[in-house]
């Protein structure tokens, strides 16, 4: 999928946002049931979860974001 340039909201089938973080830098662990949000958006079950991070600039485009680390957990039902 393309998104749409921020800010625009993303609108698009099978996206689904997870969160937005704004301000100083967070250090500590930020979790989210993205399982829960899928379900909630009726996007089914697949094999692989492709991550989209929209990193937008300040409103005066002097400073940017920078992903510096990235940590996925999942868990598997017992029945598979």
């Amino acid at each position: 999928h393309t998104l749409p340039a921020a800010p625009a909201a993303v609108a698009v089938s099978g996206v689904v946002k997870v969160a937005t973080v704004t301000g100083a830098t967070v250090s500590g662990w930020v979790g989210k049931d993205v399982g829960a949000l899928f379900t909630a958006a009726g996007v089914v079950q697949r094999k692989y979860l492709q991550i989209t991070i929209r990193l937008v600039p300040n409103t005066k485009n002097t400073s940017t974001p920078t992903l510096t680390d990235w940590r996925q957990s999942y868990s598997c039902p017992p029945q598979e």
